[in-house]
Order: structure tokens, then C-alpha cells, then sequence
């Protein structure tokens, strides 16, 4: 298989992570949102350790890690970290959308300063 080939697929790993990592985000935030408060520590341990949503999202997690790390092999890191940025703006879109939570116009015209940043960088 030629260079060209491995390098396709780590570009299109590290995008299916980047999904992953927005997934997980997600999965963290509606599990810990349905925890009721805790006491102590040990006591919120053991409520995350045994919520489903959560666990789900430590696992999309793991896999945004893995991916990450196999695109890493092949491509160079100052094109592969900057573009994991990009999560930065879908999360808030993402947020905004998939769980209704109130964006201000700076945190927008924040993340679409990091979306042409990764632009620049990356393209």
C-alpha cells in the first residue's frame, strides 16, 4: 500500500475520532446531569462508575484517544493536534442543538475563530 493510502485513512481516522470525542463529551455531560448530588467523593465515584450514559461516554472517549494516536503514526503533529481543535467549535454547536444550552454571540464568535484557525493550520 502506498503512502498516499495510509495517509487518506489517518485523515479520515482522526476526523471518526474527533466525532468520538464530541459523542463522548455529550454521553459525560447528559449522565452526570441525571446524577443527583453527592456528599463526597467516594459516594460521586461510585454514582458515575455505575451510570450507563457515562460509562458510554469513557469508552467514545478511549476510542477518540486510540484513533488519535493511530493518525498520529502517519501524520505530522502540528497538523494533527491543531485540527482536534475543530472539536472545540462542533462541541458548541453540538451543545447548542443536541442539548439546548444557551450560546452568547462571543462564545460563537469564539469557536468560529478557532474554526478558521484550524483552517489556516490545517488546510
Amino acid at each position: 500500500m502506498n503512502a498516499d493510502w495510509f495517509l487518506t485513512i489517518s485523515w479520515l481516522v482522526l476526523f471518526a475520532a474527533a466525532a468520538s470525542e464530541i459523542a463522548g463529551q455529550l454521553m459525560l455531560k447528559r449522565g452526570l446531569d441525571a446524577l443527583p448530588p453527592h456528599p463526597g467523593a467516594v459516594a460521586f465515584l461510585q454514582a458515575m462508575l455505575a451510570n450507563r450514559t457515562i460509562l458510554a461516554g469513557l469508552v467514545l472517549l478511549t476510542l477518540w484517544m486510540a484513533g488519535y494516536l493511530f493518525a498520529l503514526q502517519t501524520l505530522q503533529v502540528s497538523q494533527a493536534f491543531p485540527a482536534q481543535s475543530i472539536n472545540a467549535f462542533l462541541l458548541v454547536v453540538a451543545s447548542r442543538f443536541l442539548l439546548g444550552e444557551t450560546v452568547s454571540w462571543r462564545r460563537w464568535l469564539g469557536a468560529g475563530s478557532i474554526a478558521v484557525g484550524v483552517y489556516l493550520v490545517v488546510g
